[in-house]
């Protein structure tokens, strides 16, 4: 027992060239540790302490102790067994003497067929050996460079076989051929050439995991899809039915349902237009405030240049999944699950394009007259959100509830990019508006306008910058506005001033208040201000 060294077990267990469970590797450190005793024993003649005269006695009766415990890397059956083992265990150093104890038997690879080969790289001289067997049994099964696939009983019978009778070597069995590609790592190595990297980065490849998201507002996903069924009558007058196509923006972390947009009457694809649609609205949902990333897949409507300018404006982040990974977007999780919600709707006619049966409706029981109209489908829809957002998931909380769980980062959006996304956009030349920005807006009806007068922070400077912007050609700008602030820009869309809307000074002092008698004091002494620069 003294002998006993407990770091054996460690070593056995997970450092080892084999792995042991802990009972074996318990064993292991036994054996080493009568080897051990038995070597150092017999080589320095101390067994004739112990009051054994002979050497061949000493091995009998620790041999006689040994074999009931039978022990790994040390199950002897006599004196004679154990002499030989103990004169091959290393005297010292302690790695050898616990490899010395591991079974030939461990790794080996005999039962296989092998017939290596060493064959010259043409390119670098390099010798590389090759298993003859695998290297036909892969090349079949992978059918490389081809699109068609055969069956293995057809690779082993039509190619395997006659390619082995070349290299003049005895061919394994169809049971041990085909047993190779029951062989996880095997397969891991194999399919992406015989199914294509699409399919083998859907099924196969690692994955970086990812904790679960803690905030609202973090993380926003989009994606495109068809849902509930509508009629309509084609150019043609004919009566269809179609999927009411609809983009989604999801908050992850809460999955609501935050902007939503559809596609226009008998079209199913994404526009820029409902990207734009269906982001403002979830501008409005996240109340104006911090929308930190957004990921999308790459269909051209988040992918082109227009697309891009936009997202940047309002996301922090914004990113494309790789091309044919459709796992790496959560909105593909998203839309599942929610038109999962959908099958009990009369107007649900399948869950995807190409789903198996049990994701589509029953035909024979399908009323095309019964769908509603693609205005109506619209109305529908919407409710349809509402009781999706309102719902409690398992946690007893819903997406509504969970969305107001927000990033503690989140901000008030800058408002020049809620103006320049929701306000009026028009161009006015400010040359001859004398300190001022003045701009119209139609009520409806002939001749029925009301006017905007901005002003510039300050009238000399103000109108340098422009005409610096515009290379001293011009005064004019691009203004975006609403009924408190206009935004100037220059022609090119460089961001300039904000100027707020003008307080004004009344006509008459019958109709003068505090605020007008205050807005009067302001626009002298603006004046004056200009008349000491002139």
């Amino acid at each position: 027992v003294e002998l006993y060294d407990s770091t054996d077990i460690n070593y056995y267990q997970y450092n080892a060239e084999v792995g042991f469970n802990k009972e074996k590797a318990t064993q292991l450190m036994m054996s080493r540790a009568w080897c051990v005793f038995v070597k150092n024993t017999a080589d320095n003649d101390q067994y004739k302490t112990l009051g054994i005269k002979k050497k061949s006695e000493f091995y009998n009766i620790c041999a006689e102790l040994i074999q009931p415990l039978n022990l790994e890397g040390l199950n002897v059956t006599s004196g004679a067994y154990l002499r030989y083992k103990v004169d091959k265990f290393p005297a010292s150093n302690t790695l050898a003497q616990r490899s010395a104890l591991i079974s030939g038997k461990y790794n080996n690879t005999n039962a296989k067929k092998k017939d290596i080969q060493a064959f010259s790289d043409t390119e670098t001289g390099e010798y590389i050996e090759v298993d003859i067997h695998e290297a036909i049994m892969f090349y079949a099964f992978m059918s490389i460079n081809k699109s068609i696939k055969t069956s293995q009983r057809d690779q082993y019978v039509n190619f395997y076989l006659p390619a082995i009778q070349k290299f003049d070597l005895v061919p394994m069995s169809y049971n041990s051929y085909t047993e190779k590609f029951r062989n996880e790592s095997s397969k891991l190595l194999a399919l992406k050439e015989r199914h294509g990297a699409d399919w083998y980065k859907k099924s196969s490849l690692t994955y970086v995991p990812s904790q679960k998201l803690q905030f609202a507002h973090s993380l926003y996903c989009a994606d495109g899809s068809g849902t509930i069924n509508y009629r309509y009558y084609n150019k043609k007058g004919e009566k269809k039915t179609r999927k009411l196509y609809v983009m989604l923006i999801t908050d992850v972390a809460s999955s609501k349902i935050v902007g939503w947009s559809v596609a226009d009457k008998g079209q199913s694809t994404e526009t820029f237009q409902m990207l734009e649609k269906a982001v403002k609205m979830a501008m409005e949902t996240s109340n104006y405030q911090t929308m930190f990333e957004f990921v999308s897949d790459n269909h051209p409507a988040y992918t082109s240049g227009e697309s891009k300018d936009f997202l940047n404006m309002i996301f922090n982040k914004v990113r494309n999944i790789q091309a044919g990974n459709s796992q790496a977007n959560p909105a593909e999780l998203q839309f599942k699950l929610f038109k999962n919600s959908l099958r009990g709707l009369s107007n649900f006619g399948s869950t995807s394009w190409g789903v198996s049966i049990e994701g589509q409706s029953n035909p024979d029981y399908i009323n095309i007259d019964e769908f509603p109209t693609y205005e109506e489908a619209i109305i529908q829809f919407d409710e349809i959100v509402q009781r999706w957002n309102e719902t409690k998931r398992a946690d007893d909380f819903s997406p509504n509830e969970r969305f107001e769980h927000k990033n503690p980062k989140c901000e008030a959006m800058d408002k020049r990019v809620i103006r320049y996304l929701n306000a009026n956009h028009t161009k006015v030349n400010t040359a001859y508006m004398r300190g001022f920005v003045k701009v119209t807006k139609s009520l409806g009806g002939y001749n029925n306008t009301k006017e905007f007068l901005f002003e510039l922070p300050d009238p000399i400077d103000s109108m340098e910058i422009i005409e610096k912007a515009n290379h001293y050609k011009s005064a004019e700008v691009k203004v975006v506005w609403d009924e408190e602030n206009a935004d100037l820009y220059s022609l090119d869309g460089v961001y300039l001033m904000t100027c707020k809307l003008t307080l004004k000074a009344s006509q008459s002092h019958a109709e003068a208040d505090d605020a007008s008698e205050n807005a009067l004091d302001y626009h002298l002494a603006r004046k004056q201000r200009q008349i000491n620069r002139a």
